[in-house]
């Protein structure tokens, strides 16, 4: 008798295809990225002095932080697809990069726009501090927040 797949199985199946095909089309941003850094830098090396402009700077910093943020994401879901879960300091690790690299943006810093992402920045900071410092590490019991408390014998 043929096994008819259960409507698990599809979204299971559809979920691993989904990861897969993010994966695939993150290694070429990766790669991509890595050319866009690699010409930035060699066109900034040979057409002018030594010391960049704060343009040129700023196109560095944006194409390092958009590799960064690529090979970042890469892991998250080479993770996803190993442990079936993403850890939250992952999440707020791409959360950072992604604001740093908004922050080399110049429209992005016209008016209060630039306090904006400031408070952004501090706020996922914060988040990342506070998920370092109470997260369980290795070793460790993992506690459902949604149990009910045990008290001791």
């Amino acid at each position: 008798m043929r096994h008819i797949p259960t409507v698990g199985e599809v979204l299971a199946g559809f979920e691993r295809g989904t990861a897969a095909g993010t994966a695939a089309i993150l290694l070429v941003v990766v790669v991509l990225a890595a050319l866009q850094l690699a010409w930035v830098v060699v066109r900034a090396a040979v057409t002018g002095p030594f010391l960049l402009d704060p343009r040129e700077g700023g196109e560095i910093g944006s194409a390092f932080l958009l590799l960064l943020l690529s090979v970042e994401l890469v892991g998250c879901v080479r993770t996803f697809l190993r442990d079936r879960n993403v850890p939250i300091s992952s999440i707020l690790k791409i959360a950072l990069i992604a604001v740093a690299r908004r922050a080399f943006d110049p429209i992005a810093l016209d008016g209060t726009a630039g306090f904006g992402l400031a408070a952004l920045f501090f706020a996922v900071i914060g988040g990342y501090l506070v998920e370092r410092r109470w997260a369980p590490r290795s070793g460790a019991v993992r506690v459902d927040p949604m149990d009910p408390p045990r008290l001791p014998h």
